[in-house]
């Protein structure tokens, strides 16, 4: 982890995320790049590209043996990362929940005189 995960840096990154086209987004394949759009297209829909990751190439044969894999790879993090960051706060701001609880609990049982 390069920072220190101090509440400053998670309101940052729930600031960023708060921010950002809202949610869910999916990955679309196009000819000759990815996307990631805030509708599924494989129901119908097409919704804004919040996101494009460019093969270098229009053949879909050459890329199922390229990097095609890494390029899908990315987009499905991108695509997921608009649902999976306001999960991972929302787990953060719990966890510090019960570890307040804990400490708390702590120094009430520090201070009980020991027999």
């Amino acid at each position: 982890m390069s920072d220190p995960m101090t509440p400053e840096r998670i309101a940052e990154i729930k600031a960023r995320c708060d921010a950002a086209t809202p949610g869910p987004w999916f990955t679309v394949f196009r000819t000759c790049f990815t996307s990631v759009s805030t509708s599924d297209t494989a129901i119908g829909k097409d919704g804004p590209i919040v996101a494009q990751a460019y093969c270098g190439q229009t053949n879909r044969k050459v890329l199922r043996n390229s990097k095609r894999h890494l390029i899908d790879a990315n987009n499905e993090f991108i695509a997921h990362s608009r649902t999976d960051i306001p999960d991972l706060i929302d787990h953060i701001k719990h966890q510090d929940a019960i570890i307040d609880q804990l400490r708390e609990r702590l120094d009430r049982a520090k201070r009980i005189p020991s027999i």
